[in-house]
């Protein structure tokens, strides 16, 4: 008679094959304990991340914005007058992005 782990009780092996079903069990809970430690630890991670402060600077969030509208037309249309002229800047550049956009 042997001492089951689960039930803390004497238990006679009835089968011939109860020795290879025990060995079975075993190796379920085994890779059991594994999935279990796994997932722990990645939630334990999780919690870690989510915990920790943020990189974003305290200065940047709190500078204030006071764009008009008629700043914001301005900047808009020296960003298209610059990227007007990148061609003839770069034309390397221009003709790569040429192609990658007939790929597309």
């Amino acid at each position: 008679m042997r001492l089951n782990s689960r039930t803390r009780c004497s238990t006679a092996s009835v089968r011939s094959g109860g020795e290879k079903l025990n060995g079975q069990r075993e190796k379920r809970s085994q890779k059991d304990r594994i999935m279990m430690f796994l997932l722990r630890t990645a939630f334990w991670i999780s919690v870690a991340l989510a915990l920790l402060p943020s990189v974003v600077p305290k200065q940047a969030a709190t500078v204030p914005v006071n764009v008009g509208a008629a700043d914001a037309m301005a900047a808009a249309s020296a960003t298209v007058a610059d990227l007007s002229g990148f061609c003839e800047r770069r034309p390397d550049a221009c003709a790569a992005g040429a192609q990658v956009a007939t790929a597309f």
